[in-house]
């Protein structure tokens, strides 16, 4: 145990790469220890320890991109069922919460920090605990001010009852939950988060604060934020999750969503045409929290998770084996990445048409659609990566691989 002010705080455990790599392949430690779930700490955080947080020194893409290649694929599809189980095995003993991205270099006199500030105060209120990218910015402003909030209320509130919690969960755990990713520069976990876990790979670190939630709360942040607010968005188009979401900051998002929505506005049909009705652009965190509460605009049945866990598990760890499988074995190719709602008569389809006959080798796509179609008739060796629910998959055909699940897909279509 340490020590925070006066007050005990369990330690975060830490997890050696050789450790990692040598996780069973076939189940998690037994689950029957994580039903009960553990003390929520008494007493207030000390304050000045929690002010003194500040963001780490910044790593650059280039010494980032350096590491990552230093893996062999192999190493880092093992890498990839480790975090999985670390992940899953913290996530089925926690109660849904609110995940927030934002951008770590959010200062205290930032506007948007305070308001990360005021919406830590209202999910206290509501008993919702909140889960981030265990950094500092808005990740530390809003669970730094719940446990304040949370410690002078007379009575602890419990969060209502939601759908696709899991069984070893408890509803009046208010722990505030955080995933931080390992970098070659130790990004350092922010002291307001009671419980948390460290994750090697990205792709995990964000499904494991998508999932097991009741909504997600998106504040200004760079590239990062903006591309865990587009993994959201494609699993809610996709139909794999309805999560409400909020955006939180207008003076930030309004220009943004407009940029957006003319981008994707082409032959006469808005790509992203009801994508946006669910989410809640506000300054309000009241407002928010109803959004939340209430399944969105749209009144949505939410689920914390999307599937049942033990299915969930194995299903993912199924998925993950496959994918070690086919990244190992498959031959390197230029992936082919676009929309499948392109028209016959795009204009792109014939510069596609170029690429493929100037193409020293196979090419990859990850859709069905007139980008694939328009490669499969040019003759090129066309590899396909395909995700798409189970219940909608067809039987694969030569030179094609099927996912349910979006991180095997994208390792795939994207590694090698």
């Amino acid at each position: 145990m340490t020590k925070i002010g006066n007050k005990p705080r369990p330690t975060r455990t830490k997890v050696s790469d050789a450790s990692r790599a040598r996780l069973s392949e076939h189940d998690l430690a037994p689950l029957a220890k994580l039903a009960g779930a553990a003390p929520i700490p008494s007493g207030a955080l000390a304050k000045n320890r929690l002010q003194r947080f500040v963001e780490p020194a910044a790593t650059s893409l280039i010494e980032l991109r350096a590491r990552a290649e230093d893996d062999t694929l192999d190493v880092v599809f093992q890498k990839h069922l480790a975090d999985f189980r670390i992940a899953f095995a913290t996530m089925i003993e926690h109660a849904p919460s609110v995940v927030f991205f934002g951008g770590a270099r959010l200062k205290p006199a930032d506007p948007y920090y305070k308001l990360a500030q005021s919406f830590g105060a209202a999910l206290a209120a509501k008993g919702l605990p909140p889960k981030t990218g265990a950094g500092p910015g808005a990740m530390h402003a809003v669970p730094a001010e719940f446990i304040a909030a949370r410690e002078l209320l007379q009575t602890k509130m419990v969060q209502s009852f939601v759908d696709g919690a899991s069984r070893y969960a408890v509803l009046s755990d208010q722990r505030t939950l955080g995933f931080n990713i390992k970098l070659p520069a130790e990004q350092k976990v922010s002291p307001a988060i009671e419980s948390s876990n460290e994750i090697s790979q990205f792709a995990f670190r964000k499904f494991a604060l998508y999932e097991n939630v009741r909504g997600v709360v998106v504040f200004p942040g760079g590239f990062g934020t903006l591309d865990e607010l587009m993994e959201v968005l494609v699993l809610k188009r996709a139909g794999k999750t309805n999560d409400p979401i909020v955006l939180a900051g207008k003076a930030y998002w309004q220009p943004i969503l407009e940029v957006w929505k003319q981008a994707c506005a082409r032959n006469g049909a808005d790509l992203m045409q009801g994508l946006l009705d669910d989410v809640l652009v506000t300054d309000d965190p009241n407002a928010a929290i109803a959004h939340l509460e209430g399944g969105g605009l749209s009144r949505a049945r939410v689920k914390a998770f999307e599937s049942d866990p033990d299915e969930l598990y194995v299903r993912m760890v199924r998925e993950l084996k496959l994918a070690r499988y086919v990244a190992t074995r498959q031959a390197t190719a230029i992936t082919v990445l676009g929309g499948d709602h392109v028209a016959k008569n795009d204009p792109v389809l014939a510069l596609i048409a170029e690429v493929a006959t100037r193409a020293a080798g196979p090419l990859r796509v990850g859709a069905e659609g007139q980008v694939s179609r328009a490669l499969e008739r040019s003759g090129v060796t066309l590899q396909k990566v395909l995700w798409a629910a189970p219940s909608t998959q067809a039987k694969a055909k030569a030179g094609e691989v099927h996912f349910s699940e979006r991180i095997p897909h994208k390792e795939v279509l994207l590694r090698n």
